[in-house]
């Protein structure tokens, strides 16, 4: 028996009733460190400028292994991207860029080089999946991130009318998902302290 419909009318039924995710439906929540002192409507703010983002990959390391005839691939660890990038349109006074540059500042401090101590720095990210609705459908959390790098920007007399918009680098150590169905669970505001 064929899975796939013999007409258009059951593959438009199957995407009716189990409907499509859509790529622009999602909201980033970073909390930063607390020696950052960052106010939550910042915050907010940063989650309504991040004009891009991707779902981190997740794979296996596979070994081969050949006792006798075709060798077989065998997996020994499992491997997370470890970096992502995140676009942010900027504030006319570029406070996103300045932001960012005070957290890696943190991490390194510019004018004697040290660097801090590697739990004061890193946080979590949370990435929201949403419905057509607003309602949660995925929560990816990367654990242990911080900016590894801010990017550069463009300027010239031709961007006329171009939005300025600043690209950071996130390094993270591994992300957990989890998936619901539609419903209308509220997400997690942040609760940073000024």
């Amino acid at each position: 028996m064929a899975l796939i419909p013999a007409n258009i009318s059951g593959m438009m039924d199957s995407i009716i009733r189990n409907g499509v995710a859509h790529g622009n439906r999602y909201e980033v929540v970073i909390l930063p460190p607390r020696e950052l002192q960052v106010q939550t409507d910042f915050l907010n703010q940063l989650t309504v400028r991040c004009s891009s983002v991707s779902l981190p990959s997740k794979t296996l390391q596979t070994q081969s292994n050949r006792l006798y005839g075709p060798a077989r691939n065998f997996p020994f660890e499992i491997a997370y991207a470890g970096e992502m990038n995140m676009t942010y349109v900027m504030s006319a006074d570029m406070r996103e860029r300045k932001f960012f540059e005070a957290w890696l500042d943190f991490i390194c401090n510019p004018e004697d080089f040290k660097m801090e101590f590697y739990d004061n720095y890193v946080t979590e990210i949370q990435i929201y999946t949403l419905g057509r609705d607003d309602s949660i459908t995925q929560l990816c959390i990367l654990e242990e991130a911080y900016p590894k790098a801010v990017g550069e920007i463009q300027l010239g007399y031709d961007k006329d009318g171009d939005l300025m918009q600043q690209e950071v680098t996130f390094h993270f150590r591994k992300f957990r998902s989890a998936y619901s169905e539609y419903n209308s669970t509220p997400r997690i505001s942040p609760t940073i302290s000024p």
